[in-house]
């Protein structure tokens, strides 16, 4: 008797999980690895935007003409850092709160994770409208810190915005760090990648101990060592792992990547009083390259450095921290646009934002083009 009510309360739980995931605009996971997720999707005529339920990642943003995934980037479990492994894996285009990095010895201890905690739980799922808009959540208990996201897809052009809002639940200020770790992986990080951005001078982390403005270089170049071999961050020939941190002279910031084989370029534009650092990864494994990170932030200090230091340290007059006062919220933006490059094309020469739209200036082989997205 109690066997076959477990049978029938078994089968009533799987049918109550099945009938959720299948929701109008949630996907069910037909990996293994996946099983415990949930993907929201957002879309219009030309695009359509996924997004995970489990650490909050954009995983997918793709032009319905050619289905171009950009953000195919993803963690194995079993990749992941130990102080991470209950939770979600690292994919696609996920949100550093709290931390970029690694915790302290004594926040793991008590089970802070791996680049904060909104990018491993699970977030809430507020309200969903019209299928292009949809407003999430997450609680970082041990950080006092709550993220509130809304992200709005365009009405008929290939471009969403993004706006978070991080809320301080402590009685006491503290400081901050917010990266968008957008991440491409292959096949659209290949060989014939193209990276443009308006980013001023950096550095690359490997050289940081001998200080920062040292081996200090000029976008698109980051010096590899100290003999002053460089290392041109826009193009993907470099066959070892880096981090490249610039910063920017602009109000707006932005970067684009094109994979001229599949002629498909990604964006992101934000201001850059909100995010003032812009860090290039190039991600290797097993002597190829797996990651192609376009992470912009509040931060271009991660954990190589102490805490003290990213506290004091500065970069061309650019601070490397943001506090938030007690009970108090900071709101951040972000666009992220995708469009087939034209034939000639040679690079982005500019990009810009007002009043809901987006303007991409291209140079090719036969002039300047503008590209425009609304919202």
């Amino acid at each position: 008797m109690v066997k076959g009510l477990l049978s029938v309360l078994t089968i009533i739980s799987f049918l109550s999980l099945f009938l959720y995931s299948c929701s109008p605009n949630e996907k069910p996971i037909s990996s293994v690895e996946d099983k415990k997720d949930t993907i929201i999707v957002l879309e219009n005529d030309a695009i359509q935007l996924k997004i995970s339920v489990f650490g909050g990642a954009i995983i997918d943003f793709h032009d319905k003409k050619n289905g171009i995934n950009p953000l195919t980037w993803k963690m194995k479990e079993s990749q992941m850092p130990d102080n991470n492994k209950n939770g979600a894996v690292f994919q696609g285009h996920f949100v550093c709160v709290g931390h970029w990095g690694s915790p302290s010895e004594g926040e793991k201890k008590l089970g802070m994770p791996h680049n904060g905690e909104p990018a491993n739980n699970w977030w809430n799922i507020k309200s969903k409208k019209d299928g292009r808009f949809l407003e999430m959540s997450c609680d970082a208990p041990l950080d006092g810190l709550t993220i509130n996201r809304k992200v709005a897809v365009s009405q008929n052009t290939s471009c969403f915005k993004v706006t978070e809002t991080i809320t301080n639940d402590l009685s006491i200020g503290r400081i901050n760090t917010i990266v968008q770790h957008a991440t491409l992986g292959l096949p659209f990080a290949d060989k014939s990648l193209i990276i443009n951005s308006n980013a001023t001078y950096g550095f690359n982390r490997n050289l940081t101990k001998y200080g920062l403005e040292k081996y200090a270089a000029e976008w698109p170049n980051a010096y590899a060592d100290t003999l002053m071999k460089t290392i041109d961050v826009s193009k993907n020939s470099w066959d070892s792992d880096y981090v490249a941190t610039y910063i920017f002279s602009d109000s707006i910031g932005w970067i684009t990547a094109v994979n001229l084989n599949q002629k498909q370029l990604v964006g992101y534009t934000w201001k850059t009083n909100e995010y003032p650092w812009l860090s290039i990864w190039n991600g290797m494994q097993d002597g190829k390259l797996w990651a192609k990170g376009l992470e912009f932030g509040t931060t271009g200090l991660g954990d190589t450095f102490s805490f003290v230091d990213r506290c004091s340290i500065s970069f061309h007059k650019v601070r490397s921290i943001e506090y938030i006062d007690a009970k108090s919220s900071v709101s951040k933006t972000y666009f992220c646009f995708g469009l087939q490059i034209p034939d000639g094309f040679q690079k982005t020469l500019r990009v810009f934002f007002d009043k809901g739209m987006v303007t991409v200036v291209l140079l090719t082989n036969s002039g300047v083009k503008e590209i425009q997205f609304s919202l």
